[in-house]
Formats: C-alpha cells, structure tokens, sequence
C-alpha cells in the first residue's frame, strides 16, 4: 500500500506459508503531518514488535555544497563523486552499519523553497539483534555511531576559529588537503600522498573541526519521535 502522498508511509506486506513478513517505510511527510495521520496508523506502530533495520538521519546547512566536506568512515569505503553529490559505502554490503551521502538539496529539488540546501545525510543499518525498536530506541548507540561521522560544512578560517582548533587552525593548505580528500575515491587514496606526519595532522584536523551531528539529533529527536507517544483519548 503506497500512502507516501496521503500519509507519507509504505506499507509491503510479503507472504509466507507460516506468516506474513511486514515492512514499513516511514517518510518526511509522515512526521510533518502527525494531525493528519491515520490513528490506525499510529496505533501499528506503537506495536513494541516492531524494529529498526534502517534510520536515516540529516542534517541541513545554508553553507554551499562546493565548501563542505567528509572523511570516510573507513579507509577502503569507496566514494563516489559528482560535481553537486557525494557518496559512500555500499547498501549491498549485508555488514554494513552506516552509509553517508552529501548533496545539494536545490539540484535534486528546484521546488525547495529554502535557505538550508548543502545535506549531509547518514543511513544506519541495524539487524533485529542490535534490538533497535521502535517501542524502546537505544539513541545511545545512534549517537555512537554518529559520533564517527566527520563532516565539515564550512572549509573556511572563520569557521575553523569557530571551532578553535589549536592544530593549522583555518590553514590554507590544510583546506587544499581536504580539497584533494573530496576527489579521491577513498581515504586511503588521499594518505598515498602525504607524509605521516601529514596525514596525522589530516585526521587530528578534521575530527576537531567536524559538525556535532550527534548533538542536533538529541536535540531534535523528541520532535522526531513524538508519533510514538501514546495517544491521547478524549
């Protein structure tokens, strides 16, 4: 059942000979709407059976797309690049916990009518044994794994100064690196080039400067999450 326009929610509903596999798939326009959703709906998913196999989370910026920037959550992770997107990791990976993408909102949508276009957008994978349900969510382990995002918005010295980095702090050819890190088609590929002591400069860096992602998502999430309180009778 396709309810993305109505009530922002897909519903697939896959038969066995001993029972009925259930997915849903919870959309912005679910969240938007909580008055307008289906109390059906609500009560479904306040069913404690129900458990998390992915969550998206993302982050908006009004900084240009061209003057942001992310490491890899790993060395071999392979990225691909275009000229207003970026992408890591591989959804077919069945060990996968996270992939990232970072694009700008106002090329995929010319109908955005909005400031916050540079997105950088982290999806978690979980099995059913991480027990991430919807009845009872571990943000505690969402932010561990957020924590190991290491996005940059802005590659600028007020930005850096910001963020008082002690280490080349707003430098410019610490900014070329980074440059040259968002080219390359893996970490890995960046650290070919640069000397240890670089490289370790390179990472010291970029985790002092990185967005605190984890930090807007506890701040937000009890918005996020208000479908899941139990509704009130009249």
């Amino acid at each position: 059942m396709d309810l993305r326009e109505q009530f922002g929610v897909y519903i697939k509903l896959q038969p066995f000979i001993t029972g009925v596999n259930a997915e849903i798939q919870l959309h912005s326009k679910f969240t938007t709407n909580l008055i307008g959703n289906s109390p059906i709906i609500l009560d479904i998913l306040n069913n404690p059976k129900w458990f998390i196999v992915r969550l998206d989370v993302a982050t908006d910026y009004t900084t240009p797309f061209n003057t942001s920037a992310y490491l890899r959550r790993n060395g071999n992770q392979k990225q691909t690049n275009y000229d207003t997107s970026s992408w890591a990791g591989s959804t077919g990976n069945p060990n996968k916990t996270a992939c990232d993408s970072h694009y700008d909102r106002k090329v995929e949508d010319e109908l955005i009518e909005s400031n916050f276009t540079n997105r950088f957008e982290v999806k978690l994978f979980f099995k059913e044994a991480d027990n991430m349900t919807l009845s009872n969510l571990n943000h505690s382990t969402l932010v561990q794994r957020l924590q190991k995002e290491m996005f940059i918005p802005c590659l600028t010295y007020s930005y850096f100064n910001y963020k008082q980095v002690k280490t080349n702090r707003g430098d410019k050819a610490y900014i070329y690196l980074i440059n040259q890190a968002k080219k390359a088609q893996n970490e890995n590929a960046i650290r070919l080039l640069l000397t240890k002591s670089q490289w370790t400069t390179f990472r010291k860096h970029f985790k002092a400067c990185r967005d605190d992602i984890e930090q807007a998502y506890l701040e937000s999430s009890h918005i996020m999450y208000d479908f899941l309180l139990p509704l009130k009778n009249d």
